[in-house]
């Protein structure tokens, strides 16, 4: 396993970290943990790592968080995703309670799907993470 180290003073981790500070996440399916560590060996420059029980993804040069495992689901960073896709940005909890990415991590963060095109729009995120890639 590639492991990783988040920039915690990095504005794009903000919103991620806040939330799992807060308690957040916590927990994950192993299905869950499986493809996000899957995703990891397909990125390249991505890696795993852990922050207060949360498999996060992190990109290695930057230390930007680019998806987190949340109990029996996950969010990515994703770039390129097209008009009709399906995917999602929010969260519905068992306990009503909703998680609406865009507004708590900022930006570019989607529901993930298991979706085959995940992994491309990952690597397209991550690209965009590097200057002049």
């Amino acid at each position: 396993m590639k492991r990783a180290n988040v920039a915690a003073d990095h504005p794009d981790n903000a919103g991620v970290l806040r939330f799992i500070e807060a308690g957040g996440g916590g927990g994950l399916h192993p299905d869950v943990r499986d493809h996000l560590a899957g995703l990891a060996a397909e990125v390249d420059g991505v890696g795993l790592t852990t922050a207060r029980g949360v498999r996060l993804l992190v990109h290695r040069a930057t230390g930007v968080i680019v998806g987190c495992g949340l109990g029996t689901t996950y969010c990515l960073r994703a770039a390129g995703v097209p008009r009709g896709a399906g995917v999602r940005w929010s969260v519905a909890w068992m306990d009503a309670d909703r998680l609406n990415l865009r507004k708590a991590f900022g930006p570019g963060w989607i529901v993930g799907g298991f979706r085959p095109d995940e992994t491309a729009w990952l690597r397209a995120a991550t690209a965009a993470l590097v200057p002049g890639a």
